[in-house]
C-alpha cells in the first residue's frame, strides 16, 4: 500500500516540477536576445576557453619560434597471420603489430611554462634537439561573440627532466 502511495505522489508532482521551471529559461532567453542585438567589436568581447586534451613524450627532434616537434613511438599494424580456430579448417586473420617513429609538430603558446620534473621554472632554451620531454596539449577555441569560435591545440607546458639552466 505504502509504495502504490509513494508511486502515485511521485507522478502526480514530476508535472508540476516540469512547467514550473519552462517559464523562466524562455523569459531569460527574451531578454539576453534582445539585449545582444547590436554587435560590438571591442576587445571584451573576445571570448577564449581552453581545455587539457592530454600529455604526449617524444624526442624534440626541432624547435622553433612558435613551434615543437617532436619523434613519437606509434603502434601500427605491420602484417597479418592467419590463424587456425578448430578441427574444421576454420582459421582467423590475426592482426601483428610494430612501432614506428612518427614526428608531429604542435604550436607553442604565448604563455608557455617550461619546469623540471622537481617543479622548478626554466627557460624555453633548456628544451634541446634530442633531450626527451613531455607536452602538455590543450585545445583552445576563440573568437568573438555571435561568430563561430575557432579551435587549434597548442602546447601550454613543456617538463623537461634534466634541465639545468634556471629561469632568470
Amino acid at each position: 500500500m505504502n509504495r502504490l502511495f509513494l508511486a502515485a505522489t511521485v507522478l502526480v508532482s514530476l508535472p508540476s516540477f516540469a512547467t514550473a521551471d519552462d517559464p523562466k529559461p524562455a523569459d531569460d532567453k527574451k531578454s539576453s536576445s534582445s539585449s545582444s542585438s547590436t554587435p560590438t567589436t571591442d576587445k571584451s568581447d573576445a571570448i577564449v576557453m581552453s581545455s587539457h586534451v592530454g600529455n604526449l613524450t617524444g624526442q624534440v627532434s626541432k624547435v622553433e619560434k612558435g613551434s615543437i616537434t617532436l619523434k613519437v613511438p606509434e603502434v601500427v599494424v605491420t602484417g597479418i597471420t592467419r590463424r587456425r580456430t578448430g578441427t574444421h579448417g576454420g582459421s582467423t586473420a590475426v592482426p601483428k603489430y610494430g612501432t614506428k617513429t612518427v614526428e608531429l609538430t604542435y604550436p607553442i603558446s604565448d604563455k608557455v611554462v617550461v619546469k623540471t620534473v622537481s617543479g622548478k621554472d626554466v627557460d624555453m632554451s633548456a628544451v634541446t634537439t634530442g633531450e626527451t620531454v613531455e607536452i602538455h596539449l590543450d585545445k583552445v577555441k576563440e573568437g568573438k561573440v555571435g561568430e563561430p569560435l575557432q579551435s587549434h591545440v597548442e602546447v601550454k607546458r613543456i617538463d623537461v627532466p634534466n634541465a639545468t639552466t634556471p629561469k632568470k
